[in-house]
This record gives structure tokens, C-alpha cells and sequence, in this order.
């Protein structure tokens, strides 16, 4: 037992602060342009929507759905890495996808929350609009829920 005690303290003395993960985290971002990390992404989402929505979710039978269209509308501020942050993404079936297309948030949003096999996360839930701003802050709020719940030691 003292042996697997001081793997577990070795492994955590290699953590990075919550600030570097934070970091990082914002770093992960999927889209038509930036498709490197669609994986990653799917993995991640994926595994939330597992341990902390209790859904049966496969990623890879998963799209990613960008909660401000990944084609701008007329008068969007957005730039290009603002659409594809990981605070911008949802994981959905194929169905779902289509149905949300490119309609306005207020429109997605109801349609995401009426949904079953999507997991929404309490951030996301509470938004009335969907900027810029918002998406960042969903990136940290699930930046905290991956630290604090999914990759924990």
C-alpha cells in the first residue's frame, strides 16, 4: 500500500495548476478549419457527458455541434477560434444536428435542452445569449469540471 500512496503523490506533484490546465483547455478547439483536435474533443465531451450527465454516449457515432454556426451570420463579431473554442461545442447525434442547423442560439438552445441524449452542463443551461464572452466562459467552467471531476487524482 505505501507503494501505490507514493505513486499517487508522484503523480500529483506532476499536475499542472489549475491555471496552466485552464490554459490549455481554451487551447482545445474544433471546427471546419481547425480539425487537429475533433478527437480530442469528442473524447472529452464524450466522457463528461458520461460521468457527469450519466448518458450512454459513444463520441464516435457523435457530431460536434457549434452553438454559434461555424458559417457567420450577418453582424457576428466572432472571429474563426472563437467558434471553434471547446466552450462553443456540444455533443449531438446526427439527427439533432441537422435540426439545429443554423438557427439563432435561442432557437438551439431550446431544442438542446429538450433533448434527451445530450448532456447540458449547468453553464449552458443558464444562457440567454451567446457571445463571445459567454463561450469563454463556458470553456472555463468546463475547464473546472474536467479538473475538479473527469481527470482527478
Amino acid at each position: 500500500i505505501q507503494e501505490i500512496d507514493a505513486l499517487i503523490q508522484k503523480l500529483r506533484d506532476k499536475l499542472p495548476t489549475y491555471q496552466q490546465f485552464e490554459d490549455n483547455f481554451r487551447a482545445i478547439i474544433a471546427s471546419e478549419k481547425f480539425t487537429k483536435r475533433k478527437n480530442l474533443v469528442k473524447y472529452i465531451l464524450g466522457r463528461m457527458s458520461r460521468e457527469l450527465g450519466g448518458l450512454n454516449v459513444v463520441a464516435e457515432r457523435m457530431t460536434i455541434e457549434h452553438v454559434a454556426h461555424q458559417s457567420q451570420q450577418k453582424g457576428s463579431v466572432l472571429t474563426d477560434q472563437q467558434v471553434a473554442e471547446i466552450g462553443n461545442l456540444v455533443l449531438v447525434d446526427d439527427e439533432l444536428n441537422g435540426k439545429l442547423g443554423a438557427k439563432p442560439f435561442p432557437d438551439k438552445k431550446k431544442l438542446l435542452m429538450s433533448s434527451h441524449g445530450v448532456w447540458k452542463d449547468e453553464y449552458l443551461s443558464k444562457q440567454n445569449k451567446w457571445r463571445a464572452t459567454e463561450i469563454r466562459k463556458r470553456s472555463d467552467h468546463l475547464a473546472k469540471l474536467a479538473f475538479d471531476k473527469i481527470w482527478k487524482i
